[in-house]
């Protein structure tokens, strides 16, 4: 599912930069449909910039219809 959404990972070495709007739809689109329960983070939409999104504060709870 990774590849399906992110794309290939990329080649040793170089990085491998997610767009916002990515992280963003996903959640978004996950949360929609009752998979998960927790809502978009602050920034989840922003640019991944310093003071932007933080994945580490990101909450991602599984939903009723998962339980």
């Amino acid at each position: 599912m990774a590849r399906a959404v992110f794309g290939p990972p990329p080649a040793p070495g170089e990085m491998w930069s997610i767009r916002a709007t990515t992280r963003f739809q996903l959640k978004a689109g996950l949360y929609d449909v009752g998979i998960l329960d927790s809502p978009l983070a602050k920034n989840a939409s922003g640019a991944q910039g310093a003071g932007g999104y933080d994945p580490g504060q990101d909450v991602w709870l599984l939903g009723a219809a998962c339980r």
